[in-house]
């Protein structure tokens, strides 16, 4: 009987003992959600090798192209350049709506035509037949050939579907004079600017570069620019 008495205590003890590590997980978890648990945002293997955390792998050569963490109320800032000389700046950005880039020349520069083209492989940029980018078969455009220092291109956001895509922009450069008090008058021939990036084609190869699009970034980023 005292042997029945003390198996049943035991077996009570345990009992509650399981009970009650069940309800310890379930409460802690309940208390420290999955996504607030302190894990590192990039392990150290990716510290090594640069992988950027999340990016998937047909996109790891444009890796550079990004940050590693979300760009809120932020914008990436890219050089327009000419032959590897900076004529310009571009600015890159979103909001809930709309893919904005802005571009602006340099003071001894001006913009002509724009061309930009947003694509999810490199293959999918038009090509002429010697193999060169075609930017005239490119989706979006700016044809007004006047010398400006600005020019912006909105996209709407329902026409990207992904999180992660590539964009190739070009924009015709042209040389300008600098005297006090007078207008920009074009001196040389057209040249062709692009956003830095990665190269694709041939004997005149263009530049794509790689965007995640923010869930987070709002208008303001118009005012509160990453210039780094």
């Amino acid at each position: 009987m005292e042997s029945n008495a003390k198996y049943f205590i035991l077996s009570a003890v345990l009992g509650i003992g399981v009970v009650g590590v069940s309800f310890f997980s379930c409460e802690k978890d309940q208390i420290v959600p999955l996504n607030e648990r302190t894990t590192p945002l990039i392990t150290d293997d990716q510290q090594k090798t640069g992988v950027y955390p999340g990016i998937p792998e047909e996109f790891l050569e444009f890796q550079n192209d990004l940050e590693l963490d979300e760009n809120c109320g932020r914008t990436i800032i890219k050089p327009l350049n000419v032959r590897g000389v900076k004529v310009g700046s571009i600015k890159i950005y979103n909001d809930e709506k709309s893919y904005f880039i802005e571009i602006e020349s340099n003071k001894n520069h001006r913009l002509k035509r724009g061309f930009m083209h947003v694509a999810q492989k490199m293959s999918d940029f038009p090509l002429t037949e010697k193999g060169n980018p075609d930017y005239r078969r490119f989706t979006y455009s700016n044809r007004n050939p006047e010398n400006k220092e600005k020019m912006k291109f909105v996209v709407p956001l329902h026409f990207i579907k992904e999180r992660f895509f590539l964009t190739s922009l070009m924009c015709e450069v042209v040389n300008v004079p600098i005297k006090p008090n007078t207008q920009p008058t074009p001196t040389g021939k057209v040249l062709l600017g692009w956003a830095k990036g990665t190269s694709y084609g041939d004997v005149k190869p263009g530049t794509a570069f790689l965007y995640k699009k923010q869930n987070c970034l709002t208008t303001e980023a118009e005012i509160n620019n990453n210039q780094d």
